[in-house]
């Protein structure tokens, strides 16, 4: 059974439809991306998977489960995490509280049962710390959010998504603004989240980033998904050579 499942996935605002009868279905345990020009409707699909909205028709189906109906924070609990492609911490805020914060959902102790929240509290510190160690921001946890380049502060957004315990994480154009030291930085990292289990689905422009970490990769283009397949048979598909890839150099 896939991991993910759309089925004939639709959004309309209004007079607009942003995503078309869209199927796409992903295994566990891959890397996958979505690309396509701009205004395809890419992050609007994952507005869609992660509860932002809601399909105008078809279904989500997320381990086993359906997601159409549930709000974010209930997605979040079910395994399933983001970023997005405008950096969204809270800045004067430490590193480290950053994460905090993004785990807070999966607290389940109160003012009631003071003990077990403060158990849950040393728990996730602890666990936000070993998160900041795999990203390579130890040294920045106690830093404020803001005060770190802007390399760093994307990778903050993804260790925060990953204090909550994905199964399936979806980056929404994570090397935007990166240089190349700071892209070939990032393709290690999701490769590395990938081999921890994790089921990795980003956005992404980057080319040479979606065609050295992707198994997986699905194209749209004015909300109408026009290939898929791997990152070979993509790049070869005539239709994505027109929409978006353009003709190679002779």
């Amino acid at each position: 059974m896939s991991l993910l499942e759309a089925r004939q996935v639709t959004r309309r605002f209004g007079g607009l439809t942003a995503v078309s009868s869209v199927d796409f279905s992903l295994e566990a345990g891959v890397v996958a991306s979505v690309i396509g020009p701009n205004g395809a409707g890419k992050t609007t699909f994952f507005n869609l998977l992660a509860g932002v909205y809601q399909p105008s028709e078809g279904t989500l189906t997320f381990d086993g489960q359906p997601l159409t109906g549930l709000m974010t924070h209930q997605i979040v609990r079910r395994g399933l995490a983001r970023t997005f492609q405008n950096i969204r911490l809270f800045g004067p805020m430490s590193v480290i509280e950053n994460l905090l914060i993004g785990m807070h959902n999966r607290f389940k102790g109160n003012w009631l049962h003071f003990a077990q929240a403060r158990a849950e509290e040393k728990a996730a510190r602890q666990k936000a710390l070993e998160t900041l160690e795999f990203v390579g921001l130890s040294e920045d946890a106690h830093k404020a959010a803001n005060s770190l380049p802007y390399g760093h502060q994307r990778l903050v957004e993804i260790a925060r998504a990953l204090a909550s315990d994905p199964k399936l994480l979806l980056l929404d154009e994570p090397a935007a603004g990166m240089n190349p030291n700071e892209t070939q930085e990032l393709t290690h990292l999701i490769g590395r989240i990938r081999d921890r289990g994790i089921t990795v689905l980003l956005i992404e422009h980057d080319i040479k980033l979606v065609m050295e970490i992707s198994q997986q990769v699905m194209v749209l283009d004015h909300g109408h998904k026009i290939s898929e397949g791997t990152p070979e048979q993509v790049s070869r598909d005539p239709k994505v050579i027109e929409a978006y890839l353009g003709a190679p150099e002779e």
